[in-house]
């Protein structure tokens, strides 16, 4: 495919102004290699990451502030919701005029693509957790709130899922580090469907032997 293409663009028949071809291609990136182009790449993969990294823990700073004091989320909301409508790179063009065209415009724009996301989402999960299980976890001691988590306390809220059947212990203790358990309903109860044609065959052959053994 290559070869015909680097052919019919020399001789004519593929227009090299619209099309190009693979010769171009190589050349062009020879040269932008030789100016530094894997540098370039390097420094725009580490702003990228920053931005993703900073962006969603400001959003999810901000969702948690705005969970715990509803009357900030109620006046916040509507701004929130305003900003989310407009295309995700609109406000790019202004943060580089404000920040400049250096890493630190790069990192505020990939910030704005991800903060308003990441604080309208974070906040719909908290918002969507059941109230009567936050107040039985509560009760029960599986949150913590002002307390450290320990191994105590982990092994407390351990006994606590395996006494309402949400997990099974397969060994070891719940207060030491080496336990292992499943959670249920768990694939070890599933049965394909070659085991249950053969315990059905093997019912029929005992009722067959039965049935025989009365006559």
């Amino acid at each position: 495919f290559f070869s015909l293409w680097e052919l019919f663009s020399n001789i004519g028949i593929i227009n090299v102004f619209l099309y190009s071809k693979p010769s171009s291609f190589i050349n062009t990136f020879i040269m932008y290699a030789k100016e530094g182009l894997f540098h370039h790449v390097y420094i725009s993969s580490i702003e990228t990451i920053l931005g993703l990294i900073i962006g969603t823990s400001l959003g999810i700073l901000c969702a948690t502030i705005l969970y715990f004091f509803s009357l900030i989320q109620k006046i916040i909301d509507p701004f929130l919701t305003t900003l989310n409508a407009l295309p995700k790179t609109a406000l790019g063009p202004l943060i580089i005029i404000i920040l400049g065209t250096s890493y630190k415009g790069i990192i505020g724009v990939c910030i704005s693509l991800n903060l308003i996301i990441t604080i309208i989402s974070s906040l719909n999960y908290f918002c969507s957790v059941d109230p009567s299980l936050i107040k039985m976890m509560v009760d029960h001691g599986i949150t913590m709130p002002g307390k450290r988590l320990t191994g105590r306390l982990i092994g407390k809220s351990l006994r606590f899922l395996n006494n309402h059947n949400i997990i099974s212990k397969v060994s070891g203790s719940y207060d030491e580090g080496n336990v292992s358990f499943y959670i249920l309903p768990s694939i070890k109860y599933a049965i394909d469907n070659e085991k249950i044609v053969a315990m059905s065959n093997a019912l029929d052959q005992l009722n067959s032997q039965e049935e025989s053994l009365i006559k």
